[in-house]
Parts: structure tokens; sequence; C-alpha cells
């Protein structure tokens, strides 16, 4: 354990608790052995990764950058979340706009540009990972977005008529963008400073509604477009039959992993606010 000068080592609790808010690497493993392109959590994106404070990120060694004292990359951090949150609320606000005032296929069709690019500029998260500027392991990040830009360019680009008359586009989209919206705020703000309670609610309660809405939607828009991927190649659609079967194992083992660090979180936050 690393001891910053003036300031008390960590306990070995502490430590461990913020390290566990790094995709653990039974996690990765498990996706090693299943040896397909799946999923990985993608309504809560790269898991936590900013997560830790800035407390443990300038003592975790050479693993990553002194964020504090590196205040550029900080701020480049800060800047990154606050423009993705807000992108994302675009997103939805468009797709809520647009419905109500004309209808849902026209929502798709104006809304899936701008989802594909949003998407799209998640790329930048593992160029993050694999500069070093976050500590996530480069393969879930990888895994993470990899299976986003699966349902925007190998579902909804390749197959716009079949997104745009499923009721499942529109569900998928909401889940992705409150999800999103929460994510992205909840780190900028993390990376500032003290998380507010409400958001620190909402970030660890709302996926208990919407990470099954997220999935079922993408699982039945993926299973909409099987035999118009076989036009394409008998090969693309037994890719997705494949993806569709994984979700089933990866569903169960990460909701109950966010179950079960949503009780360590507020366990903690009790802990605090006894101590005050």
């Amino acid at each position: 354990m690393l001891a910053r000068r003036g300031r008390p080592l960590q306990t070995q609790h502490e430590a461990s608790f913020d390290a566990e808010f790094i995709l653990p690497q039974r996690l990765v493993n498990f996706w090693v052995a299943l040896a397909s392109n799946v999923r990985i959590a993608p309504e809560f994106g790269l898991e936590d990764k900013y997560h830790l404070s800035v407390q443990f990120l300038e003592e975790c060694g050479g693993s990553c950058r002194d964020m504090k004292g590196n205040s550029g990359v900080r701020k480049y951090l800060i800047l990154y979340n606050s423009v993705e949150a807000a992108l994302w609320a675009a997103v939805w606000f468009r797709l809520i706009f647009i419905g109500q005032v004309s209808n849902y296929r026209e929502a798709h069709d104006q809304v899936s540009p701008f989802l594909l690019w949003v998407q799209t500029s998640a790329i930048l998260e593992v160029v993050h990972v694999a500069l070093g500027l976050v500590p996530s392991p480069l393969f879930t990040t990888i895994m993470q977005v990899a299976s986003r830009l699966l349902l925007v360019w190998g579902i909804d680009y390749t197959f716009p008529h079949i997104t745009a008359n499923s009721g499942a586009f529109v569900s998928m989209v909401t889940a992705w963008s409150i999800t999103e919206v929460l994510r992205y705020s909840y780190y900028a703000i993390n990376l500032q400073g003290t998380v507010p309670d409400s958001i620190m609610w909402l970030r660890y309660t709302l996926f208990y509604v919407l990470y099954p809405l997220g999935a079922g939607s993408e699982c039945w828009l993926v299973y909409q477009s099987l035999d118009e991927a076989a036009k394409i190649n008998p090969l693309y659609k037994w890719a997705l039959v494949v993806i569709l079967i994984t979700y089933i194992p990866g569903f169960y083992f990460l909701y109950t992993y966010m179950i079960a660090q949503r009780r360590k979180m507020f366990k903690r936050q009790g802990k605090k606010v006894v101590k005050q």
C-alpha cells in the first residue's frame, strides 16, 4: 500500500472496496471462456471506472495517471463526461419530442443518425483506457463499447426498416439515454468532488428497471434482425444467435453483480453519515 507524503495509509478495507468498482478479473475470464463477442453491461457502460476517488487514483501507483496532479487530464475527463451527458440528454429529448409531435417512426428516422455518432464517440473510452487515463481493463472496455456499436451499426444502421417499426427501439434508446445521462453526470461530478446523494441514489437504483428494459429491447431487435442478417451472410445470422444465447448468463451475472455493488455502496454511505 502506497502512502502519499503527509497522508495516512488507507485501511485495507477502504482500498479493497474502492478497487472492487473496477470490473472483477473473474468477469473478464468468464467472457473469455465463452469466446464470443458479447455485451458486458452496456446499460452501465464502463463499469464505474471513475468511481475511484481522486485519492485512490493518486495511490494506485504506475497503473494510472495522477488525475489531481495532472490537472489537464482531469479537466479533459470532466469536459468529456459533461459533453457526453449533454449529448445523451439530447438523444432522449429528441426521441420523445418528435415521437409526441409526429410519430415514433419519424422519431427513429430523425434520431438514428444522431444516435449512431453519439454512441460511436464512446470509442474514446477505449482510447482513455489504452492511454492509462482511467483504470479500467482494456479488454472489458473494448467489449462494452463493441456491444453497443453492434446494436447501432450492425442492427439499426444495417436494418433500419426493422428498428423503425419496432417499439423496442424506443425502449432501448430510453434505457440507454437515462442510464448514460446519470453515468456521465456521476463521473463528471465525482471528478470535481462529492457526488450528491440524489445522483448516487438514481445511479444505483434505476438500473433495476433500466437494465432489464435495455437488455430485453436489445435482444428483441437482434432477434427480429436474424432473417435479414441471413440474407447478407448466414454466418452473420449465426453470430447474432450466439450473441443472443450469451445474453442469458451475461444478464444474470451482471445484474446480480450490480445489486451487490449497490448494497456495498449504500452501506458505505450509511457509515459515512454516522461518522459525521
